[in-house]
């Protein structure tokens, strides 16, 4: 066996080490699973400190989640651990056992990055409260700037925990809680580091209520009621900072506490409320302060309606009549709005006809509607142009209170509806309804809505939508009908007939459906249950359509069709039909519906075919199947029917094209994508396939008629598909991965009409010939390129011969022989109107652009080039250049692994002597807009900035963030001349940069300027051996950091202080709020006496040596927001607080230190040296291992009145209430610790830490 062991391991590499994967084989399966083991702990823990962290609404940094991916994947992918080949099997052995000992180092370096951050999230920004969206006209409204003044005052008492606002519907209570919440959120004496928006209504719920909640708060609400109140209290109570929570539009009384759960016994809690009813406010929610928004004074009213109207009327009586106008609007912000857009730019004698009818109308009782607003929404109603704009308006009116409203709804609504005069084609009516839901905005009568999806969405203003409702009913024209939101959990009987022509039900509380109704001249029926997590859908019963006769929209969603409802006669008028997430048994009748124009299909798991019979939807304008994943089956001649479609859209569903497949024990073949020749109306068109090839079936004219494509031919599972964007009409993405001979002439139109395009090339020929200088005829449409040459076949050394002067975004990958994107002699660019830059992975990449090109683009926003070894710099210069300036409008500069890169313009002739150190800003580019720098791998890289030479006026004004990371020639970053140009300076990030010295320089001794303010919030100096300064006194004097926050010190092992002391007391670290140091084994001491941290709250040391004690008395006075300290790993350290023998008679106290944790100090005696008394008035939690020298905690009385318990060595122990004893008594009762010698302290593994 030794032989054939000696032989195998001969043959493979004659080497021991090769030897040891076989002699070690069973060594490292186990090592292997151990780590594995270790890792899944780890994992755990770090979960669940991410829970904990989004609990308090913290944002989880990214390196976090990065490493959470990182290490599912590496349980995931886990083969290695269990495989056990036969031990005569060597080979495999071998390689198995090489590749255990590699997964055991990955895993290694996944747990010494897990230490690498000590905090899993951080507190998220506060809202931009200068880009509230509130009317601009609006903003004239001064009553309701200063009520918004008194409310914040208000808002301001300690006492006051709840404020109310209430007045009449229209008076602008909305806008005034947005004025308050910039008021609270914002400035110096801002009361408040987060606001939550809730929308209450009429018919919200208290689920609801919580759910807006927890969204903003960014945490998850347990599925079930019970416990959401305790659990939503709990995350509030835990979190830092205080909190308005603003509650719009109450109509009832709700318990705070007990039923939504927000504790107002929290310090910094209040909360503000809206109301029309003053009762609701002060009896029922029982608000300490009450403010009524009144209506605005005459003066005020003509100033609002005038800065609307924005005419010069020509003569004193126009003026009047205006005047009156205005006046008739009773002083109302809504009633003006509407009134003064109705009316702009018209004629006199509609201003003349409009004051008559505001004086004559007769007052409408609508509950909580003004009879003055009712008049002024009637007449904007009225003063539309046409009667489709009316029609629409009043449609909208079937949706609940701030629903939001998507327009493509609309669309499909209004058009199976024929609310829309002399439209016939999809493409008209979408035209149509978006020029008339713009005319409804323009008057006010509709607000746009906020999305984050590509659709847009419409609200409507909940006093608006009363009035609407009520002139539907009594116009009988447009009658509408909403239920369901008042949580009845029944379609009521009273409610099941009548002559309604529109009716939204919200189905989510509903048990079942009623088994018939009798709606005669009901047009459109949205059927909705919208909550996803409903395991079982809402059945409809066979009738429920009986009595419907004139049904020509359906719109139904989470909805259960086990029988076949198609042959209902009621439905045989049926236009437009809608499902999303529906389940039906039976879809082969569907062709019965032979008036169906619309049919869309979305999110339907049960569709597995498209059955014969849709054949026989020979109306069928739109076809809309998406996200059903289990669609294989659509049989030849189905679409070639559909002879009037228009939109075919097949997106995230069937992409089978042309294939055999097995379906019901029999050989289907599928629809081929030469039936679209077939479709002279088609104009858009959504499509998968996984053969490119078949793109050549749809012919030329086909293709030239799509004015929108999203078409996606992927020919391998791996390839990264962008989803459809409104941003771009028409999207072509092709992943080749078989050789392709020649383009045909419809996929050469696809190329040409794109805009955009993501080309995967495996072979590369593809790329070459569509890009090849006497290519195809330029793509003036394109505004997205991804070019990626999988394996680095394509022989292009430039993209050139095409047009791109639309062209946006450019993204190149893996293209090895590209050697610039513009050829030098080339002055002219093509990507004139280009923003983004991206290229990675390009091996042979020299410069981006010449320098006479790059100071052309002008829309250049973003440039990020990685892992490209030859790029030198991103522009080339000729000597002819050299004596030019130019301003780049750059934002953002990502650079990774840029071996040879040494300056941003590199010359033709270098004039500089070989010894000179070349800047990478020489002042050549001037960058007045650059936000984010970041140079990751810059190994050649030794300055960023010249030293001597002044940056031009305002280059480098508004950088924020900057991320430096091994750039191992980097010797100093920030040079004097430089600090007046970086004050916006947010976040700097220095990262294993190992000839680094200093961070700040002066390099003239002689250098006088005024004291220079930085906005710097995060300082990160991780793993920089060289690093000897951080902040020297002379820096000190010139530099201020009013703002900084965090300092994240790590691996800095030449260091031997951060601040030194100094005669003088600055505060120009007032703000900071954290420390964190380790591994700095030089350190000597931390914090001096002469810099106040009045605002530091934690402090975590680990693994620094050089340390004796953490700070001395003098400063503990002054650390009066200190909350946690944590201290680790530091060998030498013998006490946290050096004493002093004169203060034996003082009192130290730490006010507001709530934790404190001490672990592997072994030659720690005490906590303090001298004999003074220590007050913990805050202290909870005390943690104390691994420290076997400890005698006692200090020599003084110790008072903890909040400390319980405390932990030695991972036990838990009861601390007598005694201020004398406890602490000291329980130290010293405990027996010795057993603790590793100081000298195995770098064996020691991280992860212990977290036990």
């Amino acid at each position: 066996m030794d032989i054939l062991v000696s032989v195998i391991a001969a043959t493979i590499k004659p080497i021991g080490h090769q030897l040891g994967y076989l002699v070690c084989y069973n060594r490292n399966k186990k090592e292997l699973r151990d780590q594995l083991e270790n890792l899944e702990t780890t994992k755990r823990d770090v979960n669940q400190r991410v829970q904990e962290a989004k609990g308090k609404s913290y944002t989880i940094s990214e390196e976090v989640s990065k490493w959470l991916a990182d290490v599912d994947n590496a349980i995931l992918h886990d083969e290695l651990s269990n495989s056990n080949p036969s031990c005569f099997n060597l080979a495999r052995r071998y390689q198995l056992s090489r590749k255990r000992e590699k997964q055991v180092n990955y895993i290694l370096q996944l747990m010494n990055k897990r230490n690498s951050f000590v905090e899993v999230g951080y507190r998220a920004p506060l809202p931009d409260t200068e880009n509230i969206v509130v009317p601009g006209d609006y903003q004239v409204l001064e009553s309701k700037t200063s009520l918004a003044k008194d409310i914040k005052n208000a808002l301001a008492k300690p006492e006051v925990k709840k404020v109310g606002v209430y007045g009449m519907a229209g008076v602008g209570k909305t806008y005034l809680l947005n004025e308050v919440k910039k008021l609270v959120l914002k400035g110096e004496d801002r009361l408040f580091d987060r606001a939550i928006d809730v929308r209450v209504g009429r018919f919200n719920d208290v689920t609801e209520i919580q759910e807006q909640i927890g969204d903003q708060l960014n945490i998850e609400l347990p599925k079930s009621k019970e416990g959401r109140a305790s659990f939503l209290r709990n995350n509030l109570v835990k979190m830092e900072g205080n909190i308005l929570i603003l509650l719009d539009d109450l109509w009832k009384e709700y318990d705070l506490l007990k039923e939504i759960g927000i504790p107002l016994s929290k310090e910094g809690c209040k909360v503000l409320m809206t109301s029309r009813s003053q009762d609701i406010l002060t009896n029922n929610m029982n608000t300490q302060e009450c403010f009524q928004v009144s209506s605005l004074s005459e003066e005020e009213s003509w100033k609002f309606f005038m800065a609307i109207i924005g005419d010069k009327f020509d003569t004193i009586y126009k003026k009047n009549i205006a005047k009156n106008v205005a006046k008739e609007c009773g002083g109302l912000p809504l009633a003006l709005d509407t009134i003064a857009k109705a009316l702009k730019g018209k004629d006199m004698h509609h201003w003349e006809d409009a004051l008559t009818k505001l004086r004559d109308s007769i007052g409408m009782d609508i509950k909580g509607v003004s009879d003055k607003v009712y008049a002024s929404l009637r007449l904007s109603y009225e003063h539309l142009d046409g009667e489709e704009t009316k029609l629409l308006f009043l449609l909208c009116s079937v949706f609940a209170d701030d629903y939001k409203i998507p327009i493509k709804d609309l669309q499909m609504y209004a058009m199976g509806m024929r609310l829309l005069n002399k439209v016939k084609t999809w493409e008209d009516s979408k035209n149509r309804v978006m020029k008339l839901v713009n005319d409804l905005i323009s008057s006010s009568l509709l607000l746009e809505a906020e999305s984050d999806s590509k659709d847009k969405y419409v609200k409507m203003h909940n006093v608006v939508r009363d009035v609407a409702i009520h002139i539907a009913s009594k116009e009988g024209n447009m009658s509408t009908f909403n239920i369901g939101y008042n949580k009845v959990n029944e379609w009521e009987d009273e409610y099941r007939s009548g002559s309604h022509r529109a009716i939204f039900a919200n189905c989510d509380n509903f048990n079942n459906l009623p088994l018939k109704m009798n709606f005669p001249q009901l047009e459109l029926l949205i059927l909705r249950v919208s909550n996803w997590l409903v395991e079982n859908n809402l059945q409809i019963p066979y009738a429920f359509f009986d009595g419907m006769e004139k049904l020509k929209v359906l719109d139904l969603t989470g909805m259960c069709c086990l029988r076949p409802l198609w042959t209902t006669p009621s439905l045989n008028n049926l236009r437009t039909l809608c499902m999303l997430r529906c389940e039906f048994n039976d879809i082969d009748t569907i062709g019965e519906l032979k008036k169906l124009e619309v049919l869309r299909i979305v999110k339907c798991n049960m569709l597995d075919h498209l059955p014969p019979t849709m054949s026989q939807l020979t109306q069928l304008k739109v076809l809309e199947v998406l996200n059903c994943s289990k669609l294989e089956v659509v049989p030849a001649n189905v679409f070639s029917s559909m002879t009037k479609l228009e939109e075919l859209k097949l997106q995230d569903s069937f992409c089978r094209w042309g294939e055999e497949v097995w379906y019901k024990d029999r050989l289907v073949k599928n629809v081929t994508v030469s039936e679209l020749n077939c479709l002279p109306c088609l104009s858009n068109l959504s499509l998968e396939s996984w053969n490119v090839k078949i793109l050549s079936e749809i012919n030329s004219q086909t293709c030239k008629k799509l004015k929108e494509f999203w078409i996606c031919s992927n020919e391998s599972d791996d390839f990264l598909q962008p989803k459809a964007s409104n941003e771009y009409a028409t999207t072509l993405m092709l992943n080749i991965e078989s050789q392709i001979g020649s383009i045909d002439e419809g996929l050469e139109i696809l190329l040409q009409r794109s805009e955009r395009l993501i080309v995967s090339d495996s072979k590369g020929n593809f790329i070459n010939a569509i890009f090849k200088p006497n290519g195809l005829n330029g793509y003036p449409y394109l505004k997205y390129l991804w070019i990626i040459d999988e394996n680095g076949n394509s022989e292009m050394p430039h993209l050139i011969g095409s047009d791109f002067t639309s062209l946006k975004y450019l993204i190149i990958f893996g293209m090895k022989r590209l050697e610039n994107i513009v050829p030098r002699h080339i002055s002219i660019s093509p990507f004139k109107s280009v923003k983004t830059i991206a290229i990675q992975f390009c091996g042979q990449i020299r410069n981006l652009f010449s320098f006479s090109i790059f100071k052309d683009l002008l829309d250049l926003q973003e440039i990020e080039v990685i892992n490209c070894g030859n790029m030198e710099g991103i522009v080339f210069m000729e000597i002819e250049d050299q004596l030019n300036i130019c301003t780049s409008p750059l934002t953002s500069l990502q650079l990774e692994n840029v071996d040879k890169l040494t300056s941003f313009c590199t010359k033709g002739l270098v004039q500089e002597s070989s010894q000179s150190i070349i800047p990478f800003f020489d002042g050549q580019v001037s960058f007045p807009e650059l936000n984010d720098l970041s140079i990751v791998g810059g190994y050649n890289l030794e300055t960023l900035w010249h030293k001597n030479n002044n940056p031009t006026t305002n280059s480098f004004c508004k950088l924020q963030s900057i991320r430096i990371e091994q750039c191992t020639q980097l010797r100093c970053m920030f040079p004097s001349n430089m600090f007046a140009s970086l004050t916006s300076l947010h976040t700097i990030q220095i990262i294993s940069c190992a000839s680094l010295k200093r961070i700040f320089e002066i390099e003239n001794q002689s250098f006088s300027v005024k004291t220079v303010v930085w906005s710097l919030n995060e300082l990160h100096l991780l793993d920089l051996p060289n690093l000897k300064h951080v902040w020297r006194k002379d820096i000190i004097k010139i530099l201020t950091f009013p703002s900084l926050k965090r300092v994240k010190i790590h691996g800095c092992t030449k260091l031997t202080h951060v601040w030194k002391d100094n005669t003088k007391e600055t505060r120009s670290f007032d703000s900071l709020e954290r420390i964190e140091v380790e591994k700095c084994k030089n350190l000597k001491y931390l914090l001096p006496s002469s810099i106040t941290f009045l605002n530091l709250k934690e402090l975590h040391i680990k693994k620094c040596n050089g340390m004796m004690n953490l700070f001395s008395s003098t400063v503990t006075k002054k650390l009066v927001n200190l909350r946690s300290i944590k201290v680790s790993y530091c060998k030498r350290m013998r006490c946290m607080v050096e004493g002093d023998q004169e203060e034996n008679d003082e009192i130290i106290v730490f006010k507001r230190l709530s934790r404190l944790e001490l672990d592997y100090l072994p030659r720690l005696d005490s906590f303090h040296s001298g004999k003074c008394m220590l007050e913990f008035p805050c202290l909870e939690s005390l943690v104390i291992k691994r420290c076997p020298e400890m005698k006692t905690f200090s020599y003084g009385v110790i008072i903890a009145p909040r400390l319980h318990s405390m932990w030695m060595n991972d036990k838990g122990f009861g601390v007598s209430s005694s201020p004398t004893c406890g602490i000291n008594e329980t130290i010293q009762n405990f027996p010795k610790q057993a603790v590793l010698h100081p000298n195995e302290e770098e064996d020691c593994s991280d992860s212990d830490l977290s036990r």
